[in-house]
């Protein structure tokens, strides 16, 4: 396990700006399914646990991305709960839950020295060159 794939799915669900852009405004070449972006995340979890990745982490990032994972298992119904593109993005822009999930990405992100606060989308695409 990479922790740099760790931050880049992290600075994914931490970016708004990546959000409008890729889930939100998708083009048929270039786009992120809401679902897709939570499951990404989400799917960390299995990796990280594994008996070969346990030292990778500190504490902190652990008890971070344990928040982060808690989070979306409790809330990633409400969150991807839109009948259409518009409800999904208008839930995205402004819910309480996307909100919430980008802030706690953003904590976890922080652990490992960078914040998504003021990336645009084109620099978060960067980091999955490492």
């Amino acid at each position: 396990m990479d922790t740099n794939d760790i931050i880049w799915r992290l600075a994914q669900l931490a970016s708004l700006p990546f959000q409008e852009r890729y889930v939100i405004d998708g083009t048929l070449d270039e786009y992120v399914l809401d679902t897709e972006l939570l499951e990404n995340v989400d799917g960390l979890k299995y990796q990280i646990r594994r008996h070969e990745n346990k030292n990778i982490l500190t504490a902190e990032q652990s008890r971070t991305l344990d928040d982060l994972f808690a989070y979306i298992e409790n809330h990633s119904g409400q969150a991807l709960s839109g009948k259409s593109r518009e409800e999904c993005a208008l839930l995205i822009r402004e819910s309480k839950v996307w909100k919430e999930m980008r802030n706690l990405a953003n904590n976890a992100l922080k652990t490992f020295g960078i914040s998504a606060d003021l990336m645009s989308a084109s620099e978060i695409d960067q980091l999955a060159l490492g």
